[in-house]
């Protein structure tokens, strides 16, 4: 048995949360006129095998989907328990507003979509010319995924700049930071969106040793 849970959904795409019972499968996507999914594991071990009956085993902090709908896969929950998995659709979809509270920071803002004992969603929107402090956590590990505008990613010693639809883990311990320049391709930046996945044992806004940071709250 299958169901979800719609969190957060404009008109270009729908985050959504979906239980899978134990034991019991599911065909993903469900929609073939879906213009892309993604999904991750937030709890629990499935099992998912393509057309060409390939399967790969899949555990907390994966990553599976397609980058277009058409291609149709079966998800299995293999567990004694019930698996979690959090959704990203990319289509037409009937807007539906966030739960959680809204928090207004210098950079933008960001929404907690859920905040849960096993994950914590949250929607981050971050405005041209401004940026995150470059930050490391000891007990969470973060999945970033960019819906909208073009950030440069700090990870570490590397620069990233992923497009709309990309990925980036933050693996513990690693520093890393959010940009959004002021131009991209010589034209304005636009609101850099980026959906966050926080996977650990504690999700506390404590968690954050802050290396450098462009409104003072650097650690001295």
């Amino acid at each position: 048995m299958s169901s979800h849970e719609v969190l957060y959904a404009n008109q270009h795409y729908q985050i959504r949360l979906r239980t899978l019972a134990a034991q019991s499968e599911t065909s993903i996507p469900e929609d073939d006129s879906l213009e892309g999914y993604q999904a991750w594991v937030l709890d629990g071990k499935l099992t998912l095998s393509n057309s060409n009956g390939e399967a790969n085993s899949l555990v907390k902090g994966n990553k599976f989907g397609s980058g277009k709908g058409s291609s149709s896969a079966t998800l299995k929950n293999t567990d004694t328990k019930d698996a979690l998995c959090l959704e990203m659709l990319y289509g037409s979809f009937t807007p539906v507003a966030p739960q959680g509270e809204t928090e207004q920071r210098p950079w933008g803002q960001y929404t907690v979509l859920r905040d849960d004992a096993r994950f914590k969603l949250k929607q981050l929107a971050v405005k041209p010319g401004n940026r995150l402090s470059l930050q490391r956590h000891q007990k969470r590990e973060e999945h970033w995924m960019i819906v909208a505008g073009r950030p440069d990613i700090t990870l570490d010693n590397d620069i990233l700049r992923p497009i709309p639809g990309e990925a980036v883990l933050i693996p513990l311990m690693a520093w890393h930071r959010i940009s959004n320049p002021t131009e991209v391709e010589g034209k304005a930046a636009e609101l850099v969106e980026i959906i966050e996945i926080q996977l650990g044992n504690y999700f506390g806004e404590d968690d954050i040793e802050r290396k450098e940071d462009d409104y003072g709250r650097a650690a001295s």
